[in-house]
């Protein structure tokens, strides 16, 4: 029996991923339990995503999610003397769900509580693999790499770029790589016959609104395109901490409706309507979901070149860009000049993800290493 376990208050692209993880290997007859937090259950109960919620055990009962939330937000359960307790009855109601369902791999996502996943490894027999997401991960981890290596049995890097900066500290034995990210738009169907039939002049920015993903400045960009385009429309699609400085700096043309901020759940139906689709991420903008979900609805991409964005994401399916206020103001330019050739480039971009990304190529892949995690001595 495997297991996916995630704790988040969210619903991002790492958080739709492992849901629709478990989904699959369910659907495939590979037993996985999705174990998740009560917060996380919430958070999904607001959606759709709660359709493809099955197999599920909420990790937390009602009483000790309460307690965990008061602890989150404030100081009281300190000052009670309950925090250490608190942690004790949540191992145990963890470790009791693991030997009960008799799991032998706990595929962790998203989680910071190393002392819970060292319990795992030192108080079941459940081997525990951690998914290294991105980046800013292995930044965090390349901090605390020892405890990481006491706690987990192996580690899963989401892309070449991930692996290669893992790989620095991570033992190359316990170390893997994803074959391609795995994408599976179960949420939202999309009629290809008619999909360039819908498409208006607008270009969508979907992306956490963190420095690396460069938000702010494609606002500013935003701003000086506006002027001379305005037969164009643009949606920034997304939270984070960047988001009110962007509001504040393109007030005029939210007001005018010409800009769209805001955290959308589903960026799929409002890829269906865009032409262009915009990511200037650094250090790499694969193996980012919203990229490929732009693919999935036939945009033109404007990608910045970094990593591997060109090897993966690009052939003859947009344009690629230095992450320079000038270079991808012109390069917006140069691709809304000609509205016909953004259906080629769109086009291209179906094809593409058709060819390159078959999600049974990583069920296997991740079926295989549940099955050599669990062997290893």
């Amino acid at each position: 029996m495997y297991s996916i376990f995630i704790d988040s208050n969210l619903l991002s692209g790492a958080e739709k991923r492992a849901l629709k993880l478990s989904h699959e290997l369910n659907k495939r007859g590979i037993e996985c339990k999705f174990l998740i937090t009560r917060r996380f259950f919430r958070a999904l109960s607001a959606t759709k995503y709660s359709n493809f919620l099955e197999n599920y055990i909420i990790v937390d009962n009602s009483w000790l999610y309460q307690l965990r939330e008061i602890e989150r937000v404030g100081k009281i359960v300190k000052y009670l003397g309950l925090r250490k307790l608190l942690s004790l009855f949540y191992k145990n109601r963890v470790l009791e769900i693991i030997r009960n369902n008799g799991i032998e791999v706990v595929h962790v996502f998203l989680y910071s509580d190393l002392r819970l996943i060292q319990s795992i490894s030192q108080h079941t027999s459940a081997k525990t693999v951690f998914e290294i997401t991105s980046p800013d991960y292995v930044e965090s981890m390349s901090k605390r790499k020892s405890a990481y290596l006491e706690a987990y049995s192996y580690f899963n890097a989401v892309s070449d770029s991930v692996y290669i900066n893992a790989a620095k500290f991570i033992p190359t034995p316990r170390l893997g790589k994803a074959p391609i990210p795995f994408f599976d738009p179960i949420e939202y169907t999309i009629n290809q016959d008619e999909l360039f039939n819908k498409k208006g002049n607008i270009i969508v920015f979907a992306h956490r609104l963190i420095p690396r993903k460069n938000g702010l400045l494609f606002a500013k960009v935003v701003k000086a395109f506006l002027e001379n385009h305005s037969g164009w429309q643009v949606k920034i699609l997304g939270e984070g901490p960047e988001h009110s400085e962007i509001n504040r700096l393109l007030l005029e043309e939210i007001s005018a409706g010409i800009v769209v901020t805001g955290y959308q759940s589903n960026i799929l139906s409002e890829l269906e309507k865009s032409r262009i689709f915009v990511s200037i991420i650094e250090p790499d903008n694969y193996p980012s979901q919203s990229v490929l979900e732009a693919m999935y609805a036939g945009n033109a991409l404007l990608l910045s070149d970094k990593g591997f964005t060109k090897k993966r994401f690009f052939n003859d399916n947009g344009l690629l860009c230095d992450i320079e206020f000038d270079d991808v103001l012109s390069k917006l330019v140069e691709l809304v000049q000609d509205v016909p050739r953004l259906e080629t480039f769109g086009r291209n971009s179906l094809g593409l993800l058709k060819a390159r990304y078959e999600k049974s190529l990583y069920i296997n892949y991740l079926h295989e290493m549940y099955v050599s995690v669990k062997s290893a001595h």
